[in-house]
């Protein structure tokens, strides 16, 4: 029989497990007079503050880039990630995607979670997902407490490759939406040898870890049924929310004092360089390791550095 003490420290361990939860739930916005549906998980404490943890932009974005660095944050925040439409395991119509799209769904989520926990929220987002959050206006900005910007980009890679505007590059959008060929061409950028040649250029620092299993995983993600369409939008800059580095300037100074910039060390130069534009537009800065997907990579560290 359980004596007192053991019954005590019984009740005391069920709600403790009352109290952590993981919910995967989906919302929906509409695009194009279509009703995409939005992957939405929550994890941790009820009674926590919330954190939001958006991932990268990329062929290969998805919400469990987060893991490692939630591992570290799952006592301090009730944790919620979404997929962004188009990628992991949110909807993937054939739309036009824009910056709008993304705008909508980051209000419609800050919304969601109003209504589930109303206290101030911690928004971490990570490459291109940065340009997002800075359009919020007065309205979302008030609600939010911290906002953590990882090796953030403002635009797409083949604008950032060439100089050429997203406009311009449009024409790569209506090639993949094509029967036969659209699939062809996108089946080719979705080797296992392309992926593992950008993971290693521009996305991952130990590339050891870059085995098959991990490479064939990345692939089979980037290869879901109508991932091709947001995909060929990031590479074309179509997602991006401006054509402008001031626009990307005058933004970040809006939060300048609940903001913190984090900036992998070993990212490609241009990469670099165009982060530490934003360094005298946010309050505090940190430099890690790793690359464009640091916050994947050296998840663990990063969150220790930031929370700890």
């Amino acid at each position: 029989m359980l004596g007192l003490k053991g019954i005590t420290k019984k009740v005391s361990n069920l709600n403790q497990m009352e109290n952590l939860y993981h919910i995967r739930e989906r919302f929906s916005i509409i695009h194009d007079n279509k009703k995409i549906g939005i992957q939405m998980k929550w994890e941790g404490k009820r009674e926590k503050p919330p954190m939001l943890m958006l991932p990268a932009l990329s062929t290969i974005s998805r919400s469990d880039e987060w893991q490692s660095f939630k591992a570290i944050v799952t006592d301090k925040y009730q944790l919620i990630t979404i997929d962004w439409p188009g990628f992991g395991e949110s909807d993937k119509k054939d739309i036009h995607y824009s910056g709008k799209v993304l705008q909508k769904t980051l209000r419609k989520a800050i919304k969601a979670i109003q209504r589930k926990n109303n206290k101030k929220l911690t928004i971490v987002a990570a490459g291109h997902s940065a340009s997002v959050v800075l359009t919020l206006k007065d309205k979302y900005i008030n609600t939010i407490k911290q906002v953590v910007l990882i090796a953030p980009t403002w635009r797409g890679p083949l604008p950032s490759m060439t100089g050429w505007s997203p406009k311009r590059l449009n024409i790569i959008n209506e090639i993949v939406r094509l029967p036969i060929i659209g699939p062809i061409l996108y089946f080719i950028n979705t080797t296992k040898v392309i992926i593992r040649f950008m993971m290693k250029r521009h996305v991952w620092l130990n590339k050891n870890d870059l085995d098959n299993d991990k490479i064939l995983r990345l692939q089979v993600l980037s290869r879901q049924k109508g991932a091709r369409y947001a995909s060929a939008a990031f590479v074309t800059g179509s997602l991006d929310i401006d054509k402008n580095k001031k626009w990307w300037i005058s933004n970040t100074k809006k939060i300048q004092e609940m903001s913190t910039l984090v900036i992998p060390k070993d990212s490609p130069k241009k990469s670099l360089s165009e982060m530490e534009v934003l360094s005298d537009s946010i309050k505090d800065i940190l430099y890690v390791r790793g690359r464009l997907g640091c916050h994947e990579e050296f998840g663990e560290e990063i969150a220790k550095r930031l929370f700890y």
